[in-house]
Formats: C-alpha cells, sequence, structure tokens
C-alpha cells in the first residue's frame, strides 16, 4: 500500500514541475521544464531506436537474484536468502571434486 501511494504522490508532485509559475504566461514567467524533460525524452527514444536497443542487454543477474514466493529478491520461495541453495552448491562442488567431510 505504501508504495503505491508513494507512486501516487511522485507522479502528482512531479506533474506540478510543468505548470508555469504564474498567469499570465509570458516569456519571463514560462516554465520550460516541459520543454526540457521533452526534449531529453525524444533524445533518448531516438537514441534507443537508432542504435541502444541492439546492444543494450540490461543488468545480469546472479544466481540468487531471483524473486521467488517470498516476494524479495534474493529470497527463494522457501522465503529465506539464499543460503540453503548455497550450501547445496557447496556439497555439490565438494562431491564432483572428491572432498567429502569423512576425512
Amino acid at each position: 500500500v505504501f508504495h503505491f501511494l508513494s507512486a501516487i504522490w511522485l507522479t502528482f508532485t512531479s506533474l506540478l514541475f510543468f505548470w508555469p509559475f504564474s498567469y499570465p504566461v509570458t516569456e519571463d514567467s514560462m516554465n520550460y521544464t516541459v520543454a526540457v524533460v521533452g526534449s531529453v525524452f525524444i533524445i533518448a527514444m531516438v537514441h534507443w531506436l537508432a542504435s541502444a536497443r541492439n546492444w543494450f542487454q540490461g543488468p545480469k543477474r546472479g544466481k540468487n537474484d531471483s524473486v521467488g514466493a517470498g516476494g524479495r529478491a534474493g529470497e527463494g520461495g522457501d522465503g529465506q536468502t539464499g543460503k540453503k541453495e548455497e550450501k547445496k552448491d557447496n556439497r555439490k562442488e565438494e562431491e564432483e571434486e572428491g572432498v567429502s567431510d569423512d576425512g
């Protein structure tokens, strides 16, 4: 609920920045934020369509970065922080290398 309300508030306050400072709008009282943000958006979209979509692959995920049933990144479906998976991986690696706890 808090995340949703925060997103609504952020959207509302961000839109307020686009309004002029006073009415009637003159050259001196014009708020040029909409022109600057619009220009950056257009430049970014042209760059994405012309070039970046062909090579940009986004961030790489590690083996513990998935979102499971726990709902948070780094947690598996059991709600743990990946410790069980790490222990399993370590045991598997040790078995492959021929290392055991028996001595």
